[in-house]
């Protein structure tokens, strides 16, 4: 299990940098950075890190601000399919940021709760060969 926690973190900082090299990069390139909204990262409490589109003036988020940004007639239709292709990899990419985070901390807090129940056991094992003076892997095998 820590093995799979450990992996999914990896994963994630690759999903991560994936993010800010491509998605974001492109987002704050020319002529994106003329418009009103710009694509930011967000950390969330939980410490996982999301692409958001963000109003300059307003600093509202959402993909609200995405949409308006496309019904609004001053954006250009030159860029509107750009803008469109940018809104589904952030989508997918903070979908499986979201799914890989999740299963990291569930795989970390299952291999925590099997670790206690190992202790657990061997404890009661040791109580075991100490009251009786047997091995606890002989009484087992018995």
């Amino acid at each position: 299990m820590l093995q799979l926690a450990e992996l999914c973190r990896s994963l994630e900082a690759d999903l991560n940098a994936l993010a800010e090299d491509q998605v974001l990069a492109q987002a704050n390139r020319h002529p994106y950075t003329l418009l009103p909204v710009r694509m930011v990262r967000q950390r969330t409490s939980a410490g996982t890190v999301f692409l958001r589109w963000q109003e300059m003036g307003t600093r509202q988020m959402g993909v609200t601000v995405w949409s308006s940004l496309l019904a609004d007639p001053r954006t250009p239709e030159s860029l509107l399919q750009d803008l469109h292709s940018m809104e589904q990899q952030r989508v997918a990419l903070n979908m499986q940021i979201s799914l890989v985070h999740t299963i990291g901390r569930q795989a970390a807090e299952c291999a925590e709760k099997m670790a206690q129940a190992d202790a657990v056991y061997s404890g009661r094992l040791q109580q075991i060969s100490q009251s009786s003076g047997i091995s606890p892997h002989t009484q087992k095998e018995s």
